[in-house]
């Protein structure tokens, strides 16, 4: 009985770290509100907080994008 309870938890454990990284990877949708001339976009994501990133070839304002943010460092991408 030990043995099935141990299977049963080590399933439900390794479910939760799964799902778990699986949602910190999710992208986050925004627009891109300004181009500068050095190349960068300021990019404003649907939860409001904006960002300054490398443009994309041929963003311009109001362009949508789909950004990650993976060790403080933001990147973002046209969205498909």
């Amino acid at each position: 009985m030990a043995r099935t309870f141990s299977k049963a938890l080590a399933l439900g454990l390794s479910t939760l770290v799964l799902g778990a990284s699986l949602a910190l990877a999710a992208s986050t949708p925004g627009t891109v509100t300004a181009v500068d001339d050095k190349g960068m976009a300021t990019v404003k994501s649907t939860d409001g907080k904006e960002v300054k990133v490398k443009a994309g070839e041929g963003w311009k304002a109001g362009a949508k994008v789909e950004c990650d943010t993976k060790d403080g460092k933001t990147e973002c991408r046209a969205a498909k």
